[in-house]
């Protein structure tokens, strides 16, 4: 005996779409582009901090300096984000570190070793969420209310 399913319509009505609407856009004449971007800049920089804190120390650092910050300068003033990435200029060598190698060898068949995988990036990423999601958090209320938001 097959199951007998029932469909019922259900209908919602969504009252005061317009002054919603209306809200939202007074909303985004409030809010500064460039505040916007100092917050999501201070959040990505204190991520960065925790990435170069994981970061293993090694004979020229340059996988700490290599962590860098910044804003997206092609976007709309007032949609700008932030990021965090290791400039591979200067840590070309990243993927080795983070994702490790098997055992490599020299063209004279001499072992070189492997190198044990260490995702100081990815470990870091995940230490500065709740950081990062705080400081957000906190950096739009306060702008939220510098405009007369609530």
């Amino acid at each position: 005996m097959p199951a007998t399913t029932s469909t019922r319509k259900v209908r919602v009505k969504v009252l005061g779409q317009r002054v919603l609407a209306k809200r939202i856009k007074e909303l985004g004449d409030k809010i500064d582009g460039r505040e916007v971007a100092k917050i999501h800049l201070q959040a990505a920089r204190a991520a960065a901090a925790i990435i170069r804190a994981e970061a293993p120390r090694g004979l020229t650092g340059n996988l700490k300096r290599a962590v860098v910050t910044g804003v997206f300068k092609n976007r709309p003033r007032k949609r700008r984000a932030a990021y965090v990435f290791v400039d591979r200029r200067i840590a070309g060598h990243l993927h080795l570190i983070e994702f490790g190698t098997a055992e490599r060898f020299q063209k004279s068949g001499k072992s070189v070793g492997r190198i044990k995988p260490n995702p100081f990036f990815a470990r870091g990423r995940n230490k500065s969420r709740p950081v990062v999601k705080a400081m957000l958090i906190a950096g739009w209320k306060q702008l939220f209310s510098n405009a007369g938001i609530r």
